[in-house]
């Protein structure tokens, strides 16, 4: 197993129980929000490299990237080893989920999305974070960041956290 990270621009392999890294990716933009396939063979990573927000694969042991499709999404996780869970968004709408597959096949899950997302074990929930500052931790008022939960198969929200202050991770 590996830990997969961001250094100069770059993504960077190094052995989950320490050594040397290694740089799998070189390119001209900036490479980031790395994450493993549920297999652990693809590493899904956002890149500016071709002049807009997008997502690529990677083999996790490198080699040539590829990009998944032109949308501008970002990958935060994978449901299962075919399929990413990423954000977009709409002038005016905010960020949204969606399904994105490997092939660049993508479908909208939700209408109203946040930052900071995983999925549960079971790809049947989404936390996330919604709102909220990370310089303005201590804000209290109408955008304060909260967690929340998205129920996939229900399509139905929930809020788990009310508190004073920004709940982001």
């Amino acid at each position: 197993e590996s830990v997969c990270f961001m250094y100069m621009n770059d993504l960077w392999v190094v052995p989950f129980e320490g050594g040397d890294a290694r740089r799998i990716t070189v390119s001209e933009g900036k490479n980031w929000g790395p994450a493993y396939s549920p297999d652990g063979k693809t590493i899904a990573f956002n890149t500016n490299r071709d002049g807009w927000t997008h997502i690529y694969n990677i083999a996790s042991e490198g080699g040539i990237a590829t990009s998944v499709c032109a949308e501008g999404f970002t990958v935060v996780d994978w449901i299962d080893s075919k399929t990413m869970l990423a954000t977009g968004s709409e002038p005016g709408f905010g960020s949204k989920f969606f399904e994105v597959k490997t092939n660049g096949e993508f479908k909208e899950i939700t209408k109203l999305g946040g930052f900071y997302c995983n999925v549960s074990p079971d790809a049947e929930k989404i936390i996330y974070a919604r709102r909220g500052m990370a310089f303005r931790e201590k804000y209290r008022g109408s955008t304060n960041g909260e967690l929340w939960e998205y129920n996939i198969p229900k399509e139905k929200y929930t809020k788990l956290t009310d508190t004073d202050f920004t709940e982001r991770y």
